[in-house]
């Protein structure tokens, strides 16, 4: 009996050894799946603030892109008004040039023809106011010549009679 006493103790030692391992297993493996439990929170947690933080982001990326867009647009809207401008200026120019050519042509015809008729205004003045001083002097020699034929024809006879004697 001693062996079946033994026995028995041994398969009591034995099942209470195994209650005791699961007990302590099962605190072990409730300890650990209680603790995965909490990461798996904090990791689902964490995956929802990271989607949340995702679609945020992706929020922000549409509205930056449509704002590049945007601004693309207007940039290109910009460039070309800036090349009509340019073009205008040029044209404007091109214009100015030709309006600066054209009066400076315009002046100098003008001053050509003013020149001429003043050339030829001066002229007649000139001639007129020439024939008026020779009509004048003519007057005056016609004068003189006969003051100094006055003067020279008695000296004449005086001679002529002094010729005859």
């Amino acid at each position: 009996m001693e062996w079946a006493l033994l026995a028995v103790g041994l398969v009591l030692g034995g099942i209470a050894g195994w209650l005791w391992a699961s007990s302590h297993a099962a605190q072990r493996g409730t300890a650990a799946q209680l603790d995965a439990e909490g990461r798996i929170r904090a990791a689902e947690s964490s995956a929802q603030e990271l989607r949340t933080q995702v679609t945020g982001l992706q929020k922000t990326s549409a509205e930056l892109q449509e704002k590049i867009r945007t601004e693309s647009e207007l940039k290109s809207a910009a460039e070309a008004r800036l090349k009509e401008a340019h073009a205008n200026l040029e044209e404007q120019k091109k214009m100015l040039d030709e309006a600066r050519q054209k009066l400076a042509d315009t002046f100098s015809a003008l001053a050509s023809e003013a020149l001429k008729s003043n050339n030829q205004a001066f002229i007649a003045l000139a001639r007129s106011t020439f024939e008026t001083i020779q009509a004048q002097a003519k007057g005056e020699l016609e004068t003189r010549q006969k003051a100094v034929e006055g003067l020279v024809s008695p000296l004449r006879e005086s001679l002529e009679r002094y010729e005859k004697q």
